[in-house]
């Protein structure tokens, strides 16, 4: 009995190992392809990591002012979305920094929580 335990253990994982080798061939691109990424646009506020969606928590109520101290203190800029209650980070830590505070709409690829920024421009009122 023991032996027959061993054996079909042996077997699953062999089993599991070629399958999980084929699934990930298969679903890993090849040299050849081109994986193509959309631009889109972000709606929110030019916020700081550590403040994010929400201010109130460094008692400032000028969120231009708070979110300026806290990346000269070594946050990075985020868009605060607050319509979805969600914070991307900027890859561009340079351009946010004019709209501090202010509603844009940030243009670019989004990749986990990071936007890569093509363009930043002033929401419309």
């Amino acid at each position: 009995m023991r032996k027959l335990t061993l054996f079909t253990l042996a077997t699953a994982c062999a089993t599991l190992t070629v399958l999980g080798a084929s699934r990930t061939d298969a679903a890993a691109p090849s040299a050849n392809s081109a994986t193509t990424v959309e631009e889109q646009s972000f709606t929110g506020v030019i916020s700081d990591d550590m403040c994010g969606l929400d201010h109130a928590a460094m008692g400032e109520t000028d969120e231009k002012a708070c979110t300026l101290s806290c990346t000269k203190s070594g946050s990075d800029f985020v868009l605060a979305d607050k319509e979805h209650k969600k914070v991307y980070l900027l890859d561009d830590q340079k351009a946010p920094k004019e709209f501090a505070g202010a509603k844009v709409v940030v243009t670019g690829t989004l990749k986990d929580d990071t936007i890569h920024v093509t363009k930043i421009v002033p929401a419309k009122p």
